[in-house]
């Protein structure tokens, strides 16, 4: 029996729950937080065995941090480290760019930070109270009933909540009481990822590291003193088994750090995962169902705000929910967050093809936009990710003026990207 078995056969919770929630990933932890810190009984119903012990690492940009510290994670150095800077670099380790992160955090109030995401979950959890929570509870489906929503686990046992929250994944069951037609899409995009030991003379703390090349971006941030989370993304065939040998040989000659790290992983454990996503949902929540997380938004990772978004959709929902537990609290929680949430999704399918294309002229357009005089480009974007507000569209932006009506210098090149841009304004950078 698992450690946690005890809890699970100890657990004799009431007929009905004010909260039920489906998903004990980052997402369905916060809902389930924030509604009962506005008074709900909550209880989350989780798959696995016991907390996630994933060996990897997430950004939280600022606005991220503030809703950890609304769901009263005050020592967030705990599960991570603060950035102060994004720098970019081509594969060749050519400077490109050098974004500070501080100002922008300054304005929200919290420090961007990257975490070990295993340390949050586990850190949530406590939070929560491992009371609130059944492990080794697999929900199957879900039905809705006059004045409750119930969820059938997979032992054939029920489980009732005055609402319920799906926080499942891109591939949730509870979805298909809101949005049933929705299809999980694949992606050729390919992710490895992993954390390892790193001197500090390799990567400097306080700094997220993005090195670029053809169709592929490999990134790297301190997790503490010791420890470096990385990843490296890019287009991959069908099929692959995301084995050290294939990051080696995609990414083995880039420049430093990126050799050493993957040279330090051979022996360590590597995580590689395919991207899959759904289209923007018209709808998160119908009767008394509501989504949050990938469950709702599940997009390409280019933006680094999936976990970041599926811990503020929580915040909200936990709001929402002190006002009310019926369709109408659900309504409003989803006009708040969906407008954020659907734009996102669209944007981090635009950022891929803009910052990993693989033809050599649209690769001499993203190395011009991330440089001065085009710089300020990236950083208002970043300013925007921190906020958590919606990043601009580059239709939305005054051309051929910048910010302050800065002239932009022209630059056939990019010149066409935007006008093509204008044509479909849900592209960005």
């Amino acid at each position: 029996m698992d450690s946690y078995g005890d809890i699970n056969a100890e657990h004799a919770g009431p007929d009905i729950v004010d909260v039920l929630v489906v998903g004990g990933g980052l997402g369905g932890l916060a809902s389930a937080i924030a509604a009962r810190q506005h008074g709900r009984s909550v209880l989350v119903l989780e798959r696995d065995a016991g907390p996630s012990g994933v060996d990897t690492g997430i950004t939280l940009w600022s606005f991220a941090m503030r809703a950890l510290r609304q769901l009263g994670l005050d020592d967030a150095e705990r599960v991570g480290a603060p950035l102060e800077r994004l720098a970019s670099y081509s594969a060749n380790g050519r400077p490109l760019s050098d974004v500070d992160l501080r100002a922008p955090a300054r304005e929200v109030g919290e420090a961007s930070f990257d975490v070990h995401r295993a340390d949050l979950q586990h850190a949530l959890c406590e939070l929560l109270g491992r009371e609130q929570i059944r492990y080794g509870a697999a929900c199957t489906d879900v039905r809705q009933e006059d004045d409750a929503a119930v969820a059938v686990l997979a032992d054939g046992s029920e489980v009732r909540g005055r609402v319920l929250v799906g926080a499942d994944g891109v591939r949730s069951v509870v979805r298909l009481q809101v949005a049933p037609k929705t299809r999980v899409q694949t992606s050729e995009i390919g992710v490895w990822r992993g954390v390892l030991e790193l001197d500090e003379r390799m990567l400097a703390p306080g700094m997220h590291l993005r090195i670029y090349g053809p169709g592929r971006v490999f990134g790297a941030a301190r997790l503490d003193q010791r420890r470096v989370r990385w990843y490296a993304g890019g287009a991959v065939p069908a099929g692959t088994a995301g084995t050290w040998h294939e990051v080696a040989a995609r990414f083995g000659g880039w420049c430093e750090p990126v050799a050493s790290i993957i040279d330090a992983s051979r022996n360590s454990d590597l995580l590689f995962n395919d991207t899959p996503r759904i289209r923007p949902l018209r709808r998160w929540a119908r009767g008394r169902v509501a989504l949050v997380g990938d469950a709702a938004h599940a997009a390409l990772p280019t933006l680094g705000v999936s976990g970041g978004l599926a811990l503020a959709d929580g915040v909200a929902l936990g709001a929402a929910l002190g006002l009310g537990l019926d369709a109408a609290a659900l309504d409003a929680y989803a006009r708040e967050r969906g407008a954020v949430g659907r734009r996102i999704q669209r944007e981090a399918q635009a950022v891929a093809l803009v910052l990993m294309p693989r033809r050599p002229r649209l690769l001499r357009v993203r190395d011009r936009l991330l440089k001065p005089p085009f710089a300020w480009i990236q950083e208002r974007g970043v300013a925007h990710l921190s906020r958590g507000a919606l990043t601009p569209a580059v239709a939305d932006l005054a051309w051929p003026t910048g910010p302050a009506n800065r002239r932009i210098p022209a630059d056939p090149d990019v010149s066409v990207v935007v006008s093509k841009a204008r044509q479909h304004p849900s592209v960005t950078w």
